[in-house]
């Protein structure tokens, strides 16, 4: 094996190189924005949960305290 043969080999064929760089890239920043999109109702949601434990946890601590006073 000669060096222009090590050289052929090493590099891509013409015309080829960078086009899967280029879709990796566009799939990546798609997912990005689709984050960015999904990431405030997430938020909302998350809040909303805790807001119905919080409820859930003052309703039974209320019942408690009513039954300790029967």
């Amino acid at each position: 094996m000669n060096h222009s043969e090590k050289e052929s080999k090493a590099t891509p064929p013409r015309g080829e190189s960078g086009y899967a760089l280029i879709a990796v890239i566009g799939v990546m920043m798609f997912a990005l924005i689709m984050t960015t999109v999904a990431a405030p109702q997430v938020k909302k949601d998350t809040q909303r949960e805790r807001e119905e434990e919080m409820l859930w946890r003052g309703e039974q601590v209320a019942s408690g305290i009513a039954r300790y006073f029967r």
